[in-house]
Formats: C-alpha cells, sequence, structure tokens
C-alpha cells in the first residue's frame, strides 16, 4: 500500500489546492502522507504551526531522509 502511494505521488502530486479540502496532511485521504502533500501545504501558505497540527492530526509517525530533511 505504501508503494502504491508513492506511485500515486509521482503520478499525479498533490497541488496546493487540495489544502483546502482536508483538515490533515494526507490530501488524498489514502493513508499515507507523501511529500507532495507536504509541499502542497507549504505552496499553499500554511504556517508551519498548521502543518505540524495537520500532521500531528494525521497520526502517523514520521522518518525522514536526511534527504527528505534538506528538501
Amino acid at each position: 500500500m505504501a508503494q502504491e502511494a508513492a506511485r500515486k505521488a509521482v503520478e499525479h502530486p498533490a497541488r496546493p489546492e487540495d489544502v483546502s479540502k482536508s483538515t490533515t496532511a494526507d490530501l488524498n485521504s489514502d493513508g499515507f502522507v507523501t511529500m507532495d502533500e507536504v509541499i502542497a501545504m507549504k505552496e499553499a501558505n500554511l504556517s508551519d504551526t498548521d502543518m505540524i497540527d495537520r500532521l500531528k492530526a494525521s497520526s502517523q509517525v514520521f522518518e525522514l531522509t536526511a534527504e527528505q530533511e534538506q528538501y
């Protein structure tokens, strides 16, 4: 399922306009938060606090690679 979410994120990345349709960081409601969703929230000009609140609301544990942290 995670591989499917990653493939979907590449083929159809989240957009800033998707942010208003969700209350969590899981913008497409597939059960995973992918980098494109984090980027969409940033591009939608959410504050860091709002982004963190949405990430917390997704009830997921995040472990970022060094490359993801840099990005």
